[in-house]
C-alpha cells in the first residue's frame, strides 16, 4: 500500500507542477508578447525533448520518495 500511495503521490505531483508552469508560461508568454484575447498557438516539440522527459522523471521521483519516506515513518 505504501508504494501505491507514493506513486500517486508522484503522479500528482508531476500533474500539478505540469499545470502550474503551463499557466504560468501562459501568463509570460501574453505580457511578453502583448496577446490580450485570441487563441494561442504552441508547438508539441517540446514534449519529445529529453531535458522535459528528465525533468518530469525528477518530479515524479521526487513525490514518490517524499510520500514514500512520509508512510514509512508511521
Amino acid at each position: 500500500m505504501i508504494y501505491v500511495k507514493s506513486i500517486l503521490a508522484g503522479i500528482a505531483c508531476v500533474c500539478v507542477a505540469s499545470f502550474l508552469m503551463l499557466e504560468a508560461m501562459s501568463a509570460y508568454l501574453s505580457v511578453v508578447y502583448r496577446v490580450e484575447a485570441g487563441p494561442r498557438g504552441w508547438n508539441s516539440s517540446f514534449l519529445t525533448s529529453p531535458l522535459n522527459w528528465f525533468l518530469t522523471a525528477a518530479m515524479f521521483f521526487g513525490g514518490f520518495f517524499w510520500e514514500f519516506r512520509r508512510a514509512r515513518s508511521k
